[in-house]
């Protein structure tokens, strides 16, 4: 009878310290930023605007979490980024509870040309998150510097378009694999464009459509 009860009270103190451990994470947990975007997209490939808007969502076990201010580092290299080092903006800490449309206010942007960032944020506690996540943008071309090619059009009898579309082709040798690539292309009206009938994904927005490759 000793040992059984000493069984159930070893049992009960197991439970409530569990209990306790729980409630104790629970109520000092830690929202997190997740999901981070730049000008409403995750790691674009041709960001057009000089000063794009960043954000993130907000993850936590508590169903009250707040954000009540956010660090921002954006960095020339991942290396860089790893090392907290925000050579191109660090924002220092920020007291606001906004997570969206961030407009970027660093060193001016240089076109073609990848950013990392990332962010950690404080709650209603005044406990600071975890770093979130790594994220990267990249920089469209300027119009300036594409130096373009006109594609000349096919005859519409030989495009089967509907009336109203137009049709233009051109053919590339490509010598080496191509790992990342875009297509830059000046349009007046909306595009869609296909390499080899298979539809490439639009990065950007007219006149300059920027396509991933």
């Amino acid at each position: 009878m000793v040992q059984l009860k000493i069984y159930k009270v070893n049992i009960s103190k197991s439970i409530l310290t569990f209990i306790f451990v729980f409630f104790f994470f629970i109520s000092n947990g830690q929202i997190l930023p997740v999901r981070l975007i730049t000008e409403m997209a995750e790691n674009p490939l041709a960001v057009v605007e000089n000063k794009p808007r960043l954000g993130w969502q907000l993850v936590s076990k508590e169903s009250n979490a707040s954000q009540i201010a956010y660090l921002i580092l954006v960095a020339s290299s991942e290396e860089k980024l790893n090392n907290d080092d925000g050579d191109i903006w660090n924002t220092g800490r920020v007291n606001t509870d906004k997570n969206l449309h961030i407009v970027y206010n660093g060193k001016p942007l240089k076109s073609e040309t990848k950013y990392f960032w990332k962010v950690k944020v404080w709650n209603q506690s005044g406990k600071v998150s975890k770093w979130s996540k790594n994220a990267s943008f990249r920089t469209a071309p300027l119009e300036s510097d594409l130096n373009p090619t006109w594609i000349g059009a096919i005859t519409k009898a030989d495009s089967h378009l509907p009336e109203g579309r137009n049709y233009h082709t051109a053919t590339f040798n490509r010598e080496k694999r191509i790992r990342l690539s875009m297509l830059p292309i000046l349009w007046r009206e909306e595009v869609s464009c296909f390499v080899n009938l298979s539809k490439l994904k639009k990065q950007s927005k007219k006149p300059l459509f920027i396509f991933q490759v």
